[in-house]
């Protein structure tokens, strides 16, 4: 998953500065392209494409891109635009979405920087599109704002040299600050953006970038609010939640608590849902979560033994104001024999014994040594004996 659990920084004046694509003054013809090594296609494409971006918005422009795209892309091509989750298959199909976007972007501009050839018929082209959208044909670029984005592009060719699969994806410029105009961009599709695989990656690095200014940052913060239960739900989405309660102030994430509200118990029992919970616990003030906490402890006995709302547990008991803490822990106290004994609640019984206070670590180390006989089998459990383990090193820290 995009993974877990998880600034762009300037870029130094020492380091080296992106290498700029020298583009050859003889292009090669379709007759040759067959032959062309895949740096030679790519560096044809970008040299179209430059010179395409140059020609005025209109029938002359749409048609340099109907050529360009009837010359170098095959047939079948399959074009995606992998932040968006969007796939068009056929020329004919991605000829009307690329002149639909040239249309609609008068002032567009193409910057090609490198070329990288990962094998004879596979390549990589980075380029910087910039430009001013009229009206809202490609989502992250904001309307009536121009805007800059770093994109880039994995082509695969066919036999005859032609374009077989084209996969785009788009980027921040390395080493300066997210726009205002990026934002307004993403904001225009976060509740898309959030359930895919790239858009999600896309949307966390914006959130840990450093920005323009925080009005900027906090755009994102109205689409997203729109869809938290969604989002949390997705195994994409999850992360930019995530993301948002450990980069934003608490009080700008306060949303995502009001949508768990009434539910944390259901939430806490499923895989991606229970992250977020846990990230909630651990940078948000006691107060603000206090009122999730206090719905999953009605369950809690359930909770401990859950394969994911035992996390949850756990965070509570690192966590947790010490009236939650204490409430755990005696509830642990009560049946600790078995949840000792219990390969998945274990966990929570051994965090009790490390973050609670000495009052309610004293109930559930008397609850475990209390009878001599359990005692002595509990200490040769394979699970047992670990709590057992962590319970004489808190006695020994207490000096006694």
């Amino acid at each position: 998953s995009d993974s877990t659990d998880v600034p762009g920084s300037p870029r130094s004046e020492d380091e080296e500065t992106p290498m700029q694509l020298q583009l050859p003054q003889r292009t090669p013809t379709a007759t040759s392209a067959r032959n062309a090594s895949c740096r030679e296609r790519l560096t044809a494409v970008s040299q179209r494409a430059a010179m395409m971006t140059q020609r005025p918005i209109g029938q002359d422009r749409s048609t340099q891109v109907a050529n360009m795209l009837t010359k170098y892309w095959a047939h079948d091509v399959q074009f995606s635009w992998v932040d968006i989750n969007l796939s068009v298959k056929g020329l004919h199909n991605v000829r009307h979405v690329l002149v639909q976007f040239c249309d609609n972007m008068p002032d567009l501009q193409m910057q090609f920087e490198n070329i990288v050839e990962e094998a004879p018929n596979k390549g990589i082209m980075e380029y910087i599109m910039s430009g001013t959208q009229t009206k809202m044909v490609l989502p992250q670029f904001a309307v009536g704002m121009w805007t800059q984005w770093k994109v880039t592009g994995s082509y695969h060719f066919d036999q005859a040299g032609k374009i077989k699969i084209h996969h785009m994806q788009f980027g921040f410029l390395d080493g300066v600050p997210a726009t205002e105009a990026q934002y307004r961009g993403l904001a225009q599709c976060a509740e898309t953006l959030v359930t895919t695989p790239g858009g999600s990656r896309l949307l966390q690095k914006a959130i840990e970038m450093d920005a323009e200014n925080d009005e900027a940052k906090a755009l994102l913060l109205e689409p997203l609010a729109a869809s938290v239960w969604k989002s949390s739900l997705s195994p994409h989405g999850n992360h930019v939640l995530q993301k948002l309660i450990t980069s934003m102030y608490s009080s700008q994430v306060q949303f995502i608590v009001d949508a768990f509200r009434g539910n944390a118990v259901e939430a806490a029992q499923n895989q991606m849902q229970s992250r977020v919970l846990e990230r909630l616990l651990e940078y948000c003030p006691e107060e603000m979560a206090m009122p999730l906490v206090d719905e999953m402890l009605t369950q809690c006995h359930m909770l401990l033994r859950h394969p994911f709302g035992n996390f949850v547990m756990q965070a509570v008991l690192e966590h947790g104001c010490n009236a939650q803490k204490s409430y755990l822990a005696r509830a642990i106290a009560e049946d600790v024999d078995r949840l000792a004994r219990h390969k998945i609640a274990s966990n929570s019984v051994r965090k009790a014994l490390m973050h609670c206070v000495y009052e309610d670590q004293l109930v559930v180390v008397n609850s475990i040594r209390g009878d001599a006989q359990r005692f002595a089998a509990l200490s040769k459990h394979k699970t047992g004996s670990f709590v057992v383990r962590e319970m004489k090193h808190v006695v020994k820290s207490w000096g006694a």
